[in-house]
């Protein structure tokens, strides 16, 4: 199978302190948030047991190496930052899930963006934005930000803390009430703003919704709220960026989707 293919000649390149990406310029929190990703991805679908036998590795890795500074709303996307930190409790909490092994739960959870949670549980807009404003960023990353959310689902799935359900649910109606244009997308040059700073970015075609990984954001949370929620109000949003960006997106070079279309 083409899969077993690619994990195991990839295995091959783990070093053996369980470094596993091609550059040491890389992403570091962004790159093991999409290979842990991929990898329990691989075991849930397929069984192949060497896609955990790999984690196992990397995670070695990253517990020695990734920054635990955690800042707030960080996307500096340098050599040795920690650029969407905060994406990385999914992956992680997913892993423990299919594993049991506790130490991938231990390790998210020091991951967890608390900070930002709290204004979602609090229904507090101007908190949040304002707070975004003031990081080091100076905004917040939409994509990531809204993609950060499922990591409070998934930790909401494995300790039944009812809060967290609230911040999704909360999330999704700030989100919806603040950010949305009326296609579903949200986050025009990728960040968080304002609904009178949204309408200016109308005159501009390249200053919109970044499609292909905002839709993939959305496509979790509003699974995780309709699974926990029972409710199927939730499915709006998908629906919507389901005709009006995944289905509409252009395909480049041998019908492959654009990796960044920022088209609606």
């Amino acid at each position: 199978r083409k899969i077993e293919n690619l994990l195991y000649e990839w295995g091959k390149t783990i070093e053996p302190d369980g470094f596993f990406f091609y550059s040491k310029n890389a992403v570091y929190h962004y790159a093991f948030d999409k290979m842990a990703g991929g990898l329990v991805d691989v075991y849930q679908y397929t069984g192949i047991e060497d896609a955990i036998i790999y984690l196992d590795k990397i995670t070695s890795w990253a517990e020695k190496n990734l920054s635990r500074k955690n800042i707030y709303a960080d996307n500096d996307c340098c050599f040795d930052c920690s650029a969407e930190w905060y994406t990385l409790p999914e992956n992680l909490y997913r892993a423990y899930v299919i594993t049991g092994n506790k130490r991938f739960k231990d390790f998210g959870d020091k991951f967890l963006y608390k900070d930002y949670y709290i204004f979602f549980e609090r229904n507090d807009y101007e908190g949040l934005m304002n707070t975004g404003g003031k990081s080091v960023s100076r905004r917040y990353h939409a994509y990531s930000h809204i993609n950060a959310l499922s990591s409070a689902a998934m930790f909401y799935y494995l300790t039944g803390e009812k809060k967290y359900l609230q911040v999704l649910k909360n999330a999704y109606n700030i989100i919806k009430d603040t950010q949305l244009y009326n296609t579903g997308g949200y986050g025009p040059g990728e960040t968080f703003m304002y609904p009178s700073q949204r309408t200016e970015t109308l005159y501009s075609e390249d200053f919109h919704f970044e499609t292909a990984c905002g839709s993939w954001a959305i496509f979790k949370l509003v699974r995780y709220l309709m699974e926990f929620s029972g409710n199927a109000i939730y499915g709006d949003w998908a629906e919507k960026v389901i005709y009006n960006g995944v289905g509409a997106m252009p395909l480049g070079f041998r019908r492959v989707a654009i990796y960044k279309i920022k088209f609606i």
